[in-house]
């Protein structure tokens, strides 16, 4: 309906722009009209192929790989397009999160890699479990490093505090199994440990 509106002005105006520069402003007017409609129309298909392509480019939030032939489907598919295996959509996975977080009293090198902080945690630990996270600081207290098994294999990351330190147990404590509200407070340098059951207040 806005087109309709605008159709004619359009046509008007480009008459008298050609009028003002000695051309034909009747001749251009009538250009315009015959020739506005096919243009837009022309332009309204090419928009909508562009966004229909768009859409359709694999990205992570809306396509995965299919376990058997590794195409890209999207998440929400129930069987691969592809190959015909069938699906589990991503929507209707069940969201697991990390079920413990344990925190290691003595230091540790803060130049180990996977393998070395690996080796480290089933050392302290006894074993690296599915769905465990470990957290280990260097001598200074200022770097940390968390390695997490996330149930098919395990990755290493680091965390630096620019000023300040870390919060950690004395050595000669014992290690410590964090909640999830204790480890946010950790990792930002806060003091942790008077979160949850130790910062209950029995005596005044």
């Amino acid at each position: 309906m806005e087109f309709l509106l605008l159709w004619p002005l359009l046509a008007v105006a480009i008459g008298i722009w050609a009028n003002k520069k000695g051309r034909s402003g009747v001749g251009w007017f009538l250009l315009a009209v015959v020739f506005s409609p096919l243009l837009t129309a022309i332009f309204l298909a090419v928009s909508r192929d562009l966004s229909r392509t768009a859409h359709e480019i694999p990205s992570p939030s809306t396509h995965v790989t299919c376990p058997d032939c590794a195409e890209f489907v999207r998440k929400e598919a129930r069987v691969c397009k592809h190959c015909g295996c069938k699906l589990i959509p991503v929507a209707d996975e069940p969201e697991r999160s990390i079920d413990d977080v344990g925190l290691a009293v003595e230091p540790m090198d803060m130049r180990a890699g996977t393998e070395t902080a690996l080796v480290r945690v089933v050392s302290v630990f006894g074993a690296a479990h599915p769905h465990h996270a470990y957290l280990f600081a260097n001598k200074r207290g200022n770097r940390l490093k968390v390695l997490v098994h996330d149930g098919l294999g395990v990755w290493l990351a680091a965390r630096r505090l620019n000023q300040g330190r870390f919060v950690w147990p004395r050595l000669g404590q014992a290690n410590v199994s964090l909640s999830d509200e204790q480890l946010q407070a950790l990792v930002i340098g806060l003091p942790w440990h008077r979160l949850g059951a130790l910062g209950i207040i029995d005596l005044l």
